[in-house]
């Protein structure tokens, strides 16, 4: 997934003033792990690093619990879907071992849930199709916004 432009997270419908509000928002431009129809058939997305800190700390997500599960609110149906953790070391073999440095990933998957990866697809039967060809998604964003313990919001702008 590509990395997104700090313009393109939505604050919009919270106040400045409250740290929480800016972080349980995010946009990313389906791709093909998204649809999953890469290698691994992904049907995931990664959440941008600014976000993992508050959202591990709401899920309570740690090494000994790495994944949850969460909902998909999509045109006012609910789906299932997961949030999981990944601990990543990212090893270089030129580096020293103190400086190979750890960091939390996190996805929102929804893999295991066909009822998901059906609404998914049905709603966007186009850029699927697009992405499949092999065109850069750029015109279609999704919007997730937690908006209950363990419900995400997802809303959908044509850029």
């Amino acid at each position: 997934m590509r990395c997104l432009i700090p313009h393109l997270f939505s604050y919009n419908d919270f106040s400045p003033s409250s740290s929480r509000n800016n972080m349980n928002t995010f946009s990313n431009f389906p791709n093909r792990t998204f649809f999953g129809v890469d290698k691994g058939q992904s049907h995931s997305i990664t959440v941008p690093s600014k976000c993992n800190d508050f959202l591990i700390q709401h899920f309570g997500l740690s090494e000994s619990s790495l994944q949850k599960k969460i909902f998909f609110i999509i045109d006012n149906k609910t789906y299932n879907a997961e949030i999981r953790l990944a601990r990543v070391l990212n090893i270089r073999p030129h580096r020293r071992v103190r400086q190979r440095a750890q960091r939390n990933v996190l996805k929102l998957q929804w893999r295991r849930f066909e009822n998901t990866q059906l609404a998914l697809r049905e709603k966007f039967i186009d850029t699927r199709q697009k992405v499949i060809l092999g065109f850069k998604n750029d015109f279609l964003i999704i919007h997730y916004k937690l908006i209950d313990e363990d419900t995400f919001q997802l809303d959908f702008d044509l850029v």
